[in-house]
């Protein structure tokens, strides 16, 4: 749809990050992750519950942004850059949230690359 086609994905392919890493956050938005709702739509016969909660079904969204561990460490991320932030919906509104630096130049390196590494750390 539209969305995705004015999705700024250099916020993805730009960041210093692995390029496994960039990948690896490209499926996520993408809603590609081999997540429990995404393996069961292939065949997979899983349980759906998160992995990390075990509250909610586990999709990329959840495990990535809405899970009580999510949460938490993105709280973590906000408060040490000093931002206070409300959680987009979808993975790739987060995402697209993001976009920009934040104060000086190193510090806004740093920014980019963030979510990039906060979602590989979810997921490993």
């Amino acid at each position: 749809g539209e969305a995705v086609s004015v999705f700024p994905w250099k916020c993805i392919w730009e960041a210093r990050v692995p390029l496994k890493v960039a990948f690896f956050v490209w499926t996520v938005a993408w809603n590609a992750a081999s997540t429990m709702d995404n393996l069961q739509k292939r065949g997979f016969n899983l349980a759906s519950r998160c992995i990390m909660c075990g509250e909610e079904v586990e999709t990329s969204n959840h495990l990535f942004l809405h899970c009580k561990v999510a949460k938490d460490l993105w709280s973590l991320n906000f408060s040490l850059f000093g931002y206070h932030w409300v959680i987009s919906d979808t993975v790739m509104n987060h995402l697209a949230s993001w976009i920009g630096g934040k104060g000086k130049r190193d510090l806004g390196k740093i920014w980019k690359m963030a979510p990039l590494c906060l979602m590989w750390c979810l997921w490993k």
